[in-house]
C-alpha cells in the first residue's frame, strides 16, 4: 500500500507498482488479509489479491463463500475489520472518497437485467449493466409493479 497520498482519485502511472510477476504493472486491486465477520460467522477469512491494471478477474465460489462481501469491502461499502486494501494505490479505508471516484459497482441480479434478452445476454458476459428501466409505457407494458 502506498503511503502519504492526496485524496485526488488516479495515481500517475508508476505508483503502486507491484515487484512479483509484472515489473511496473500498475496495481489495480490490492489486498492483504481481508477479513469480516458477522456474529461469529467469518464471512472472510484473510483473503489476499493482487489484480493490475487491465486484467479482468472473476469471483467465483458457492453461495456464503463471503465473495460478495470481499467486494463490498473493497468498494468501501463495508468496513474492513482486519488486513489492508488499496484500488490503484488509494487506501481503501483512509482514502474511501477517492476510491468511490476510481471504481463503479453493480449488481448483476435478475432485477438489474431488466432490458432485451440480446442486450441482457451481452452485459451479463461482460459482468455489468448498462439497461436503463422504462416507465410501462414506454416499454408497452399495461402494468408495472417495479420487478422483472
Amino acid at each position: 500500500m502506498t503511503e502519504g497520498k492526496s485524496d485526488s482519485p488516479r495515481p500517475s502511472p508508476g505508483t503502486g507498482t507491484d515487484t512479483g510477476s509484472t515489473p511496473g504493472a500498475v496495481l489495480a486491486v490490492e489486498a492483504r488479509g481481508l477479513v469480516k465477520t458477522f456474529g461469529t460467522n467469518r464471512a472472510v477469512d484473510g483473503i489476499d489479491l493482487v489484480v493490475h491494471e487491465g486484467e479482468i478477474f472473476c469471483v467465483l465460489g458457492p453461495n456464503g463463500a463471503g465473495k460478495t462481501t470481499m467486494l463490498q469491502m473493497l468498494a468501501t461499502l463495508l468496513p474492513i475489520e482486519s488486513g489492508s486494501a488499496a484500488i490503484f494505490g488509494y487506501d481503501v479505508r483512509r482514502q474511501p472518497h477517492a476510491v468511490r471516484q476510481l471504481i463503479g459497482v453493480t449488481g448483476s441480479t435478475r432485477r438489474s437485467m431488466s432490458c432485451s434478452p440480446v442486450a441482457r445476454t451481452s452485459v451479463s458476459s461482460a459482468g455489468c449493466s448498462v439497461c436503463h428501466r422504462r416507465r410501462p409505457a414506454e416499454s408497452g407494458m399495461t402494468s408495472w409493479n417495479g420487478s422483472t
